[in-house]
């Protein structure tokens, strides 16, 4: 989980980026790139979040929730099709990688 939250860390901080450098990419893009990478950090930022709430109790046996009744971990592990994680991260990371690939070489082409 702590591979995950810093995935997360850097997800705000290539966001921090893009909107601290307006000319890295045309304005279109730059707000298509943060919206995925909002979208991408909020999905990690949950799933942590619920894992922190409840790992004191089920590191110590004091309650029988288990790990599947975390339902954010349940859908990262579940299938993928029609999964949280497939709306919420992976297409969003398809699409954002598909935008800089475009923007660098739309930029290149110039």
């Amino acid at each position: 989980m702590e591979l995950i939250n810093d995935r997360q860390l850097e997800l705000e901080k290539l966001r921090d980026l893009l909107e601290n450098t307006p000319s890295a990419f045309r304005a279109k893009a730059r707000t298509k790139l943060v919206d995925c990478f909002d979208c991408m950090e909020d999905y990690l930022g949950h799933l942590v979040s619920e894992y922190e709430e409840s790992w004191i109790s089920i590191s110590t046996g004091s309650s029988r929730r288990a790990l599947l009744d975390l339902s954010r971990l349940v859908d990262l592990t579940g299938p993928y099709k029609g999964s949280l994680f497939s709306r919420s991260f992976c297409k969003k990371f398809s699409r954002a990688s598909f935008l800089i690939r475009k923007e660098l070489i739309d930029e290149s082409a110039t």
